[in-house]
């Protein structure tokens, strides 16, 4: 699925890193901690985390939990 950044935040006040869309539905990048607990890899590197900005698109798969879209691999 190709989705594309809307929103970047690495403060405290939200729990995603990368907020994405399809035009539809909002889907997260969320926190490395989210991944460890649900025992899943982290989907991005810090090269990811430094050079990706808003208007990017990726192309990834996506997992629910609790009713929160998140990016869980990019391809």
């Amino acid at each position: 699925m190709r989705l594309k950044i809307t929103e970047v935040s690495f403060t405290t006040e939200e729990n995603w890193l990368f907020k994405l869309s399809d035009g539809y539905s909002d889907y997260f990048i969320l926190s490395e901690e989210f991944y460890k607990k649900k025992g899943l890899k982290n989907p991005i590197g810090k090269k990811e985390f430094d050079s990706w900005d808003v208007g990017f698109s990726v192309l990834c798969e996506v997992l629910e939990f609790e009713e929160q879209k998140v990016v869980v691999k990019i391809n």
